[in-house]
């Protein structure tokens, strides 16, 4: 065994577990297992224990030959620990954590070349669904009604009383857009909104106010052709008026859930001339270690791939401030960067940047040092 390459497994496997997301902390105890072969790389085994309790399982891996760098593959389930079956309970976890990263990759690509749909869920602990309301209010908010030359497909969506599935659902034609907001009476499934809600470092107890939701509306926004800008801001709007309309607890963007207030509250920038960027795109803040790390969940709802920033010395907002304007000034300008460029934020800053697979976000981001 390669104790040089073990002990960075080591220090992978305890970055991963002190997470916020996963631990939150290092493990009380954690030992190395053993290590195996699979795709022509080295994984090791790994057996942790939080503050107290039986052994739990984790992986961290793969490495090639002597190389001191792995492939992304540290994972846990948190599961118990069998010394018996350690390994194979580890190969299992590669697998799928192999296929996790393929799938994630795949999405990635296939959001980043289909620009300009947007998916929402607006989550509430109980809701009056009113669909009648809602046309109202899109209508009398934002003047977004069903265009003459849609009218009678809208129409065959909405004539039929008896039939529950159309009354759960409004679809509007609008201005080469389609707008699609759907009534779903349950939770959304496998813990997925709980898990991003904890990304949210700004919704201090976001997490036990999510755990709360148990029906949320669907809201689609789909434009072939349109700028993303567009259907991005249809989006907003859409969202906002369900939020006033019907209450809510907070809106799961696909990268992050979002306090109602906070939603509502940057919304107003479009009363004021201004493009709800925060909305539609989250700016998460952590530190791994070496300092603090930024990235931007939904700029490739826009085609372009996501920013990060890692290890940098500036204080959290700070950094937040900087990949918000970078962010704003990408999608205002439809700017792409390449690998090996630099960007100039100030008289005396250029800023070298980098294109490579991303550390926090799927698939390829843009990696500025800053």
């Amino acid at each position: 065994m390669d104790e040089r390459q073990k002990n960075a497994a080591l220090e992978s496997m305890i970055s991963w577990l002190s997470h916020p997301m996963e631990l939150g902390t290092a493990p009380a105890e954690i030992e190395c297992a053993g290590s195996f072969e699979a795709y022509e790389m080295t994984y090791y085994i790994f057996k942790y224990k939080r503050e107290s309790g039986e052994w739990l399982i984790g992986v961290s891996g793969g490495y090639e030959d002597d190389e001191l760098e792995n492939c992304g593959h540290t994972f846990s389930e948190m599961e118990e620990y069998d010394e018996a079956n350690a390994e194979e309970q580890a190969r299992t976890l590669v697998d799928f954590v192999r296929e996790q990263i393929i799938k994630s990759a795949e999405d990635a690509e296939n959001r980043k070349e289909n620009p300009g749909t947007f998916v929402n869920y607006v989550l509430f602990e109980d809701i009056k669904w009113d669909m009648e309301a809602l046309r109202g209010e899109l209508k009398s908010a934002w003047g977004i009604e069903y265009e003459p030359d849609y009218e009678d497909i809208d129409n065959e969506n909405i004539d039929d009383e008896d039939d529950e599935d159309d009354r759960n659902s409004l679809v509007i034609s609008y201005g080469g857009a389609l707008i699609a907001v759907s009534l779903i009476d349950a939770p959304v499934p496998y813990g997925e909104v709980e898990a991003n809600a904890e990304r949210n470092f700004m919704w201090s107890d976001g997490v036990k106010q999510v755990k709360k939701h148990k029906a949320h509306l669907l809201v689609a926004v789909m434009g072939d052709g349109l700028d993303p800008r567009d259907t991005g801001e249809l989006m907003v709007k859409t969202v906002v008026s369900c939020l006033k309309l019907f209450g809510g607890i907070g809106v799961y963007t696909g990268d992050v859930v979002l306090a109602r207030d906070y939603y509502l509250d940057f919304a107003e920038m479009l009363d004021e001339g201004l493009y709800p960027l925060h909305n539609l795109v989250w700016i998460g803040i952590y530190s791994n270690g070496e300092g603090i790390c930024g990235y931007t969940g939904g700029m490739i709802n826009f085609g372009y791939n996501e920013i990060e920033v890692l290890g940098s010395s500036a204080e959290p907002m700070e950094l937040h401030l900087f990949i918000s304007n970078v962010a704003g000034y990408v999608i205002d300008e439809g700017v792409v960067f390449g690998d090996g460029e630099t960007i100039c934020y100030s008289e005396d800053q250029m800023l070298s940047i980098t294109v490579s697979p991303g550390e926090a976000v799927d698939g390829e981001s843009v990696k500025i040092e800053f």
